[in-house]
């Protein structure tokens, strides 16, 4: 991703993390050309090929100016955006507080006096010098404003000489020493070693006083020399390099292979050639000039059209604010954003402000900061971060009115959001009174906000502030307590002084407070003192319950055996003699299945049988296990080569409107993963085992084995046992649906004597669930939503919990992880045809059909299909619980009865509040107790009547708090108070409230247990406090980090 893009005089330009090719040539020295490729200054700690660690240290005079400081901030930045992992502690003032030298490699920005310099005014060197293993960068100027310039020049712009065209095709200093040893190998030179040593700068002088050069743009420039090193070992070598860079200059001179070692971001290369015994100097000066440089361009008279951006402080860092996402990919790949700082400005704390910006985004422009007096076209600022009170862009806002400067104390900060400040977009202002205060405050901007006391995933955060406001406004956290205190002190204005029999308060909330229910209870029976008092708190978050089932059914294999006896108690004396075959399919695992037969075996020889044969096959899973049980044992004694099964399509009918329709492959579904099995049991090669679809017509399955030689050693055909039915009872229009059945045959003296269906405990179950648990659930829905359910009257319910014991098929095949189980097919079917059933009575209004899929919004309720471990040869049996909540809203139900009169009842709900914005636009940093001074909160109501609400909402829940009868539910870390400011229509009101102590934290973890081995239960259901009892452990090894990224409520 390569963009350009001009503002402000000044190229910005778009970088993507990407790791640089390192040169292949015969280079072992130390170049410019390295600075930022992995292995130099950039590493990587832990072997992934990405770099990950900073060596470069910055090392700024000890009182560094505003310009030597934007420098430092933006090479800071860049070498940061290089990094996975982002150091704020890149910057450091000399001889002050820089680290030892033999731990990192220093970039030393220094002002030369012009006395002691060759350099001339708005000249700038950058250069390399010192040990392979120790380099130093020196970048030196006559003036700060040049040393930012050269900063930018260089390490913003690298690997590009100047002009950003994109590195496979771009002119870089890695492409500049190619040409050169490309140059030398062309002479017959193959052993030199090449560096670029230093880069000269030349800029343009400030811009004329004269109007009609005011109109041009002069900040196009180029590196004014290049001095590029060049060491070779033999004296022959060297001579006949020396030769050949003074041809080539002597050919440039006459007009001949100017595009030799010629660039246009470069004016001139200086070749040091060092020998084994002397040292020559050949400069190639660059023939003309760029067009960009001959005939500076007009700027630009275009109006702004910067697309604003409006965001408040949980929103800063986000694409509303400072980043973008251009290919809407939901990455950040860009920064909108500038830092800009007054020219008095002296605080090394801006470079890690300028390093903060790159942390979250792999696209980054630079440069980052900038001086106040560079931006000569403010209204082209998009999300500016303004510092400093002697910033002039403040001063202006301030002069026009957009921000009002609240007086507040000396050892404040504030961090204050300004919409529409420049164009259409807003700007972050910090702004101090006092100058040693705003260095703490930058500090935690950069390391800590948005959160409040540790830059950590799952700690609390500003934004999360919001999220327990919105709460609160829905009554959770006191808003209920403090709502309804306000109508109870209007109902006792209406009885006091009345003789009251009984009084009943019922109070619901969703965790009601002890310490208000109390208060409460004394202050009714103060103000009423009615003779029978009842205070009833009521937990909306506990479940009650609408109805339940429970039900037990006979087993199917006791069922088939009771079926038998009563064949065999029929059958005359006579028939006994003649051969008896029963077929028996039930849908129980192979160990349950073998248990029957043996016990149906007996049953018959107890009867007085004694030629007969009993097979009890599988009817789950018909054909697979056919395949498995019946086919496979006789294909394992012959000499196969090839197995064929053909298997029936299933015909469609799409004629009819239904909900479903059944798969054409259904069957072949059926199989998986015979083929494997066979595969592996017959020691063939899988392509051995071959599928054909066959039209859709009986038998279901026919399957042929050949030898050796082609001939057909076995050929069987089967057809499974269906059942046709309502796929929704409650919804019959939607349609039938086939499903397997178990059954009960018996052939006597090759003749059909018997033959029935035997329904599977699962079907048992599941006509229960049809016939008698959703018709109720129906119901209920129906009557709660008025007869109109909708997606916004979702959730229905709190919780349908379905829990089923049945002897079932549950085992692994031993193929991979394959799972054989019925038991997981039921729970699909509860949990996937309940939400289907409950999106098919929902009806979508017009105006709230979201722009996505429906289905997406479908949340009727928990469904919680609880399926237990299959239960061996015992009885199936089903429990059923339909749950929810007591109310929807919090509400208050007050019932009194006056003496000799009848009782009366008053019920009121919490109502709607639906504020137009919740924004945090502003707070104050105390720089001396390092912590969050005051957070202001706004809140706009939707109308008046809403204002007043929330207003009294407010003031109560402050009156409970420091009356003791409400515990504070505003607890935050490293914040002393939270500022409420209410608006609406032409309102406005501030109220404070104190933030409690101690901190909050999201992450109420159970104690870990002791250090020593542990394992993972993966035969029992993990309930979520197991879960956070091993997430706990797992989080003691130093190699994870344990935290809450977010919960899970049922409403």
């Amino acid at each position: 991703m390569k963009k350009s893009v001009f503002l402000w005089g000044t190229l910005l330009f778009i970088l993507s993390l990407t790791c640089f090719p390192l040169f292949s040539g015969n280079n072992n020295l130390l170049s410019l050309s390295q600075v930022m490729r992995p292995g130099l200054g950039l590493l990587d700690s832990d072997g992934d090929h990405w770099p990950d660690k900073i060596a470069w240290r910055i090392i700024l005079p000890e009182n560094p100016s505003a310009a030597e400081l934007a420098a430092a901030a933006d090479v800071a930045a860049r070498f940061n955006f290089e990094s996975l992992a982002v150091n704020m502690n890149l910057v450091f003032s000399s001889p002050v507080d820089s680290p030892r030298p033999s731990s990192f490699l220093p970039i030393y920005l220094e002002i030369v006096a012009s006395e002691n310099t060759s350099l001339s005014p708005h000249q700038a060197k950058i250069s390399l010098s010192g040990p392979p293993d120790s380099p130093r960068i020196l970048v030196q100027a006559t003036s700060a404003e040049t040393l930012l310039q050269a900063c930018r020049a260089f390490f913003l712009r690298w690997p590009y000489l100047w002009e950003i065209w994109g590195r496979e095709n771009g002119l870089t200093y890695n492409r500049v020493e190619k040409d050169v040893l490309s140059f030398l190998q062309e002479n017959g030179l193959n052993q030199a070693e090449i560096s670029i040593q230093a880069v000269l700068y030349q800029f343009q002088p400030p811009v004329s006083p004269f109007s009609s050069l005011k109109k041009l743009r002069f900040d196009e420039n180029e590196i004014k020399e290049m001095l590029v090193e060049i060491k070779i070992k033999q004296t022959s070598e060297y001579r006949q390099a020396v030769a050949a860079f003074r041809r080539l200059n002597q050919l440039h001179r006459w007009g001949e292979k100017s595009h030799l070692l010629s660039y246009p971001g470069c004016a001139g290369l200086t070749f040091l050639l060092s020998g084994p015994e002397e040292k020559t100097r050949v400069s190639i000066p660059r023939l003309g000039f760029p067009g960009r440089l001959l005939t500076p361009r007009y700027k630009s008279v275009r109006p702004a059209r910067i697309k604003g951006k409006d965001f408040d402080l949980t929103s800063f860092f986000t694409t509303k604010g400072v980043y973008q996402d251009s290919d809407k990919d939901g990455l950040h790949d860009g920064i909108d954003s500038q830092i800009i700082i007054p020219q008095d400005f002296s605080l090394k704390e801006v470079t890690s402000v300028a390093s903060r910006f790159v942390l979250d985004t792999a696209g980054a422009s630079f440069p980052l900061v900038f001086l106040d007096k560079e931006i000569t076209e403010p209204q082209r600022l998009v999300a500016p971060l303004l510092i400093g009170q002697s910033n002039r862009l403040i001063q202006k806002l301030i002069k026009q009115g957009q921000l009002k400067k609240p007086s507040f104390e000396a050892n404040l900060v504030l961090f204050q959001v300004v919409p529409r400040a420049f164009n259409d977009s807003a700007a972050l202002v910090i702004l101090e009174n006092e100058p040693q205060y705003l260095g703490p405050a930058l500090q935690y901007f950069s390391r800590t906000f948005p959160y409040f006391k540790e830059y950590r995933e799952g700690a609390p955060q500003i934004s999360d502030l919001t999220d327990h406001l919105q709460a609160f406004l829905k009554g959770k956290s006191g808003g209920a307590e403090a709502y309804f205190l306000g109508k109870i002190d209007e109902l006792i204005d209406q009885l006091q002084g009345t003789p009251l029999e009984s009084l009943e308060v019922k109070l619901a909330s969703e965790q009601p407070s002890s310490e208000f229910i109390e208060y409460l209870q004394t202050y009714l029976q103060e103000k009423l003192n009615p003779r029978q008092l009842v205070v009833k708190p009521v937990n909306l978050q506990e479940s009650r319950v609408v109805f339940s089932r429970e039900k037990a059914f006979a087993w199917e294999g006791e069922v088939v055996q009771q079926r038998v006896a009563r064949f065999l108690a029929s059958l005359p004396e006579s028939a006994k003699s003649k051969p008896l075959f029963l077929s028996l399919g039930l849908s129980e695992s192979p160990a349950v299945r073998q248990k029957i037969k043996a016990a149906l075996e007996k049953q018959l020889a107890q009867a007085g049988l004694t030629n007969f044969e009993v097979e009890v096959l599988s009817a789950y899973k018909q054909g697979f296990f056919w395949l498995t049980e019946k086919i496979l044992p006789r294909l394992k004694k012959a000499r196969v080569k090839r197995v064929l099964i053909k298997v029936a399509r299933v015909k469609v009918d799409r004629r009819t409107p239904q909900r479903f329709y059944s798969e054409p492959l259904r069957w072949l579904q059926e199989l998986y993963p015979v083929d494997e099995i066979m595969a592996k049991t017959l020691d063939l090669p899988l392509s051995q085992v071959v599928f054909e679809l066959k039209e859709p017509s009986p038998p279901i399955y026919e399957i042929q084995a050949f030898n050796q030689e082609g001939g057909i050693i076995l050929e069987e055909q089967f057809t499974p046992q269906t059942t046709t039915r309502t796929f929704l009872d409650v919804l019959p229009e939607w349609g039938q649906v086939t499903v397997s059945t178990g059954w009960l045959q018996i052939k006597q003296g090759g003749q059909t004597v018997l033959q029935e269906k035997i329904p599977t405990d699962l079907e048992k179950i599941w006509d229960l669930y049809q016939k008698d648990i959703l018709p109720e659930v129906y119901k209920y829905i129906l009557k709660k939503t008025q007869g109109e359910p909708t997606l916004a009257k979702q959730p229905y319910f709190k919780r349908l919990l379905v829990e089923i014991w049945a002897s079932e098929p549950d085992f692994r095949l031993g193929l991979d992880e394959e799972l054989i189980s019925s038991l997981e097919s039921i729970h699909d079917e509860i949990y996937f045809d309940t939400l289907d059933f409950c999106r098919g009575i929902t009806e979508v209004v017009v105006e709230e059909e979201p722009k996505e899929d429906t289905s997406r919004y479908n949340a009727p309720g928990n469904v919680m299909p609880l399926i237990h471990p299959s239960t061996e040869g015992e009885p199936p049996r089903v429990k059923v619980s339909f749950e929810d909540w007591p109310g929807k809203s919090p509400f208050l139900q007050i019932t009194w009865q006056i003496q000799d009169r009848p009782s009366r009842q008053k019920k009121f709900t919490f109502p709607r509040l639906k504020p137009k914005k919740i924004q945090i636009p502003a707070f104050y940093f105390n720089g001396e107790k390092k912590r969050l001074e005051k957070l202001i909160i706004e809140v706009e109501a939707a109308h008046k009547k809403e204002y007043f609400t929330l207003l009294k909402i407010i003031q109560t829940f402050r009156h409970l708090v420091e009356k003791g009868h409400l515990n504070n539910s505003f607890t935050w870390p490293n914040l002393k108070q939270l500022v409420l400011r209410l608006k609406g229509d032409s309102l406005e009101k501030e109220e404070i409230l104190a933030v409690k102590s101690p901190p909050f934290s999201r992450e109420k973890l159970p104690p870990a247990e002791a250090e020593g081995s542990f394992s993972i239960p993966t035969q029992e259901i993990i309930s979520p406090e197991m879960c956070l009892k091993l997430a706990a452990r797992l989080g003691q090894s130093p190699w994870l980090r344990m935290y809450i990224a977010g919960q899970s409520r049922e409403k």
